[in-house]
């Protein structure tokens, strides 16, 4: 073979030495030119014209004209190739055959000859150029010749590619009107054109007519293969498999063929047969869309096997080839960018994808999903916008997804709303009773984000009925966690004893549990607390040492910084109990352990802010205030994601004194924080007020306190000495408005029925009958005085007045949690000034939430016993307020 290609090429250049050395004239060119095309030698063909127009002689009559028709016989040929062939070196034919289209303009001879206009036509066509030019010619041709067929497919493919699908139809049927045995192939041009419209009848009958004239057309079996796989059926996917492998059969080299056969073996999961047939297809066209769907195949079958660095590159040269409207591949693209968590380049791929398909639901869901994880709530609201649009009658993902999203922004029932709504749509899809109970799970804590417990109990105990449903996935871990919740729904409840034994059940079968552990030292810590109301000498504030030796044991097996964390927040709670009996903390090896366990927390995560936040409590502890403030300071800067360091930023001015700060910071608070924490921040902003002597701002935030936690008695006491404070002022003034004065006789009554109910209900409040005793007595006094309107001498006033101030006074001692027992008071007038245990306590006291154990913390410090001694001489209303 190699020798004839090299005589044949020897022959060629032999004819062409002859031809320049005889000076023969362009038409001589042409007709040896013509004997090589009847025997269907294209190269010697091509080659013998290129030749003619370089060393073809010239100064001759007519030589333009000649030169024209060479032009037109290669404009004729390329135009051949390239339709005759979806593979080859499509772009080098195309910019040869845009060469010779401007040359032909250079000529600037105006033939109005058919075949030089068609050839012309076509050129332009085939190069996408000036296709108004192209569409003009073949009108000008079919003026001259009124059903020349050529002229008219010309046209046909004009239209079509305009995508006016009619016009083009109609072209086609005037070549069958005037030549009914026209080729195979136009046939399968009006198939597809009747395709295109929607018409699939009339598509599958032009197809197998196409057939049935010609049973080599492999194009009109590709248009078959494509109608039975339109319906998405298993014996017309067989059908339709059947002809693509005979396609295959007739032409092995076929892109388009291997293409859809790409396709098959990706659906068949025979990723190894799909690359090759893509990977042969994408380096045989050279064809954009073919190109892209190979490169995009290619991707997908590297996406099935987590290949996603390869399947990457994949997707991102098949947007490369894309052209128009090919939009496919811009979703895999968006999910590898979004698996190597390149964020931005996914969202401008899902926003390509999304301009072209604007209802592309995955799409739709990925999108929302990135801006669902923004902080910004414009963009959650964006978010929550394409879930609504991206939702179906069959999807509960969607409601999902949004019940994440209202959950984030705080909106319990609306997320509850969500869920009700999915698993509505699951019961109707799978036509079952039964649900995942992770799902109800979520429906329990948002209830009791609603407070809403006993809702949030008949919910668990619905998901716990589920016990036969064993087959969902992590149905063990799932119960577990129902179980646990159930016993911490009980503790919110006031249900101790079921509660405690709850979490003893599960330790028993769930040893390495580390959260049963957590529940049962933070209920033991709650007991004592209660506990220390009942006497006036101090309680046994010993936390068992039990609960701390298993939390520490448990420690020791699992390095998680949720366990860590409890066990150093039980430390602290003894050490400041440790405090409060008036022992030394600072070589205590409680306190010891919570730093290093705090320091390990923060060593392996900087951005750990709930162990920096113990760090600062336990500065606090150790009366560091400035430290523990510069702490509490970076936390908050850092953002709102420990609301209890935002709550002990606040608490640290309050106990520096920085009255002004302290009550900018409580208005912070309830701006950023949760509303759980709205009723506690009220309390510590009402004790703020009481101490600068606003004592009717004071009154008012305990109001509002009250309203949102009506069931804390703690808030009662603390506001009716705000209000016997108040009445005491006014009662002292020397001319009361009328109306002021008859509020506040009204007002200390209230307070002496508080204080008589507080003292019958709970022994907790051992001095609330004193200090309704003492309402009456004011009341007396007031009353009298006001009805008899004695003018009394200036000693009598001076002993009254005395005796106000010395009422006052003890009014604002009486302040539950500023009374000390004996034992503390002893103590703290031979050491230094101490802090609060109670309020401490508060500072590390364990949180109730799910999933983390915080630390929940009100750093407060009592006043120097020289500096409280010395105001309550001066100032009657600074005094201490107890939060609960």
């Amino acid at each position: 073979m190699e020798t004839s290609v090299s005589k044949g090429g020897t022959a060629i250049q032999k004819l062409i030495e002859s031809l320049i050395k005889k000076r023969a004239n362009l038409k001589d060119w042409i007709q040896k030119a013509n004997d090589f095309y009847r025997v269907r030698d294209l190269e010697s063909f091509e080659e013998l014209l290129q030749n003619a127009i370089t060393h073809g002689y010239k100064t001759y009559a007519g030589y333009k004209d000649d030169l024209l028709k060479i032009y037109t016989m290669l404009a004729g040929h390329f135009v051949r190739l390239i339709s005759k062939s979806l593979g080859g070196p499509h772009s080098e034919w195309q910019a040869k055959l845009s060469s010779i289209v401007l040359a032909m303009d250079e000529l600037k001879i105006g033939l109005t000859d058919a075949q030089f206009l068609l050839c012309r036509g076509f050129a332009l066509m085939v190069t996408n150029t000036r296709l108004a030019e192209a569409d003009q010619c073949f009108a000008t041709v079919l003026q001259r010749i009124p059903h020349n067929v050529a002229a008219l497919l010309g046209r046909s493919c004009l239209a079509y590619q305009r995508q006016d699908y009619r016009l083009a139809l109609g072209h086609i049927k005037s070549v069958f009107y005037n030549f009914p045995q026209g080729p195979a192939d136009v046939r399968v041009a009006m198939g597809h054109c009747f395709l295109k419209i929607g018409n699939f009848d009339s598509a599958r009958r032009a197809f197998e007519v196409a057939v049935s004239s010609n049973g080599h057309s492999l194009n009109a079996l590709l248009g078959i293969a494509h109608l039975k796989l339109r319906k998405r059926q298993q014996a017309a996917t067989k059908d339709a498999v059947n002809l693509l492998c005979a396609a295959f059969e007739m032409d092995s080299q076929h892109p388009l063929v291997l293409t859809w056969l790409a396709v098959h073996f990706y659906y068949s999961h025979d990723y190894d047969k799909m690359k090759s047939a893509a990977g042969t297809a994408y380096r045989l066209t050279d064809s954009p869309q073919l190109k892209a769907q190979n490169c995009f195949q290619i991707a997908r079958g590297l996406h099935v096997n987590r290949n996603y660095e390869d399947a990457f590159a994949f997707y991102r040269k098949a947007v490369t080839h894309s052209p128009a409207g090919y939009v496919l591949p811009y979703l895999g693209l968006a999910q590898m960018c979004v698996r190597l968590n390149r964020l931005d380049e996914a969202e401008v791929a899902l926003r390509t994808l999304l301009r072209a398909l604007p209802d592309q639901t995955q799409a739709l869901r990925i999108l929302a999903a990135l801006y669902a994880q923004r902080d910004d709530p414009a963009a959650q609201d964006m978010a929550i916008q394409l879930f609504r649009k991206a939702q179906r009658e069959d999807d509960y993902c969607s409601h999902l997804s949004l019940a994440d999203i209202y959950q984030r922004k705080q909106l319990w029932q609306d997320a509850i709303d969500c869920y009700d709504k999915a698993m509505s749509t699951h019961r109707r899809l799978h036509s079952t009773h039964n649900l995942p109970i992770n799902w109800l799970n979520n429906v329990a804590a948002l209830q009791m984000h609603l407070n809403q417990p006993k809702a949030a109990l008949r919910t668990l105990d619905k998901a716990l009925a589920m016990r036969d449903d064993a087959s969902q996935e992590h149905w063990q871990s799932n119960m577990l966690t129902l179980r646990f919740n159930r016993a911490r729904v009980l503790e919110a409840l006031h249900l101790e004893e079921q509660a405690a034994q709850s979490y003893t059940q599960l330790i028993s079968e769930y040893p390495s549990y580390c959260d049963s552990y957590v529940r049962l030292g933070h209920m033991a810590n709650k007991r004592n607390l209660i506990n220390a109301f009942e006497n006036a000498e101090v309680p046994d504030f010993d936390l068992p040492d039990e609960i701390l030796d298993m939390l520490t044991q448990h420690l020791k097996k699992s390095k998680g910084c949720y366990m860590s964390i409890a066990v150093a927040n039980l430390c602290v709670i003894k050490a400041q109990r440790l405090k409060a009996m008036g022992k030394d903390i600072t070589e205590n090896g409680y306190l010891k352990q919570a730093l290093s366990i705090y320091h390990t927390a923060f060593q392996a995560n900087e951005r750990n802010v709930w162990a920096a936040n113990g760090l600062g409590v336990v500065l606090c502890i150790t009366n560091q205030m400035k430290q523990g403030q510069t702490i509490f300071r970076r936390i908050v800067k850092s953002g709102n994601k420990c609301p209890e360091a935002i709550l002990n930023y606040a608490n640290v001015a309050l106990e520096l004194n920085n009255y002004k700060k302290a009550i900018a910071r409580y208005l912070n608070c309830l701006q950023l924080l949760p509303q759980n924490y709205h009723a506690r921040v009220m309390h510590f902003l009402a004790k703020t007020y009481f101490q600068t002597g606003q004592v009717t701002e004071s009154k008012q935030w305990l109001l509002k306190a009250r309203h949102l936690a009506p069931h804390k008695m703690m808030l009662l006491y603390n506001l009716s000495i705000t209000i016997k404070q108040e009445c005491g002022l006014v009662f002292a003034s020397k001319s009361p408005e009328t109306e002021e004065f008859k509020r506040a006789k009204r007002d200390i009554k209230q307070a002496n029925r508080f204080f008589e109910y507080l003292g019958n209900v709970d022994e907790s409040f051992h001095l609330a009958k004193k200090l309704a005793r003492k309402c009456k007595l004011l009341r007396f006094h007031e009353w009298k005085n006001e009805d008899n309107n004695i003018d009394e001498e200036p000693a009598v006033k001076r002993r009254k007045k005395e005796d106000r101030e010395k009422e006052n006074s003890n009014s604002a001692e009486d302040w539950e949690g500023n009374k000390k027992n004996k034992h503390v008071k002893e103590i703290e007038m031979g050491k230094c000034e101490e802090y609060n245990q109670k309020s401490l306590e508060k500072m590390c006291r364990m949180d109730g939430n799910e999933n983390a154990t915080e630390c929940k913390n009100s750093a407060k410090s009592l006043r120097k016993s020289k500096e409280g001694k010395k105001k309550r001489k001066n100032k009657t209303d600074l005094n201490d307020m107890d939060t609960d």
